[in-house]
């Protein structure tokens, strides 16, 4: 556990995160993408919604070593690639900034209020 993890991960070229389980985001991607750093990650959870194949980064397979090895060589040739990865991780980042998470979190609290509120009165 690191208690400020942001130096360590930028000093990252490329963020790597392999899951084999259906978590939600992990912090940890939030951070690489914030950092705009390029994204390797497997298809699975909420990884996806932060690592969007060919947009912010490469998604893999679960278990497969090859397909992470091969996401790895492709970065380390194409710089521009890179570029625009990191690019579109600063664009997406916004979607995750603390501002708009509660603003999302607050219309879905006033939604299951309405909704409950609707059946109160049925």
């Amino acid at each position: 556990h690191l208690e400020n993890p942001y130096p360590a991960i930028n000093a990252l070229d490329v963020f790597t995160l392999l899951s084999t389980a259906h978590e939600g985001v992990s912090q940890a991607s939030l951070q690489a993408l914030f950092l705009q750093k390029p994204i390797i990650a497997t298809k699975t959870g909420g990884l996806k919604e932060v690592c969007i194949d060919k947009k912010t980064g490469i998604q893999v397979p679960v278990f497969s070593s090859r397909d992470v090895a091969n996401a790895i060589l492709q970065l380390q040739k194409d710089k521009k690639l890179i570029e625009g990865y990191a690019q579109r991780a600063k664009e997406l980042s916004v979607k995750f900034s603390e501002n708009i998470m509660i603003d999302e979190m607050e219309k879905v609290y006033e939604k299951l209020k309405k909704n409950l509120n609707d059946k109160t009165r049925n």
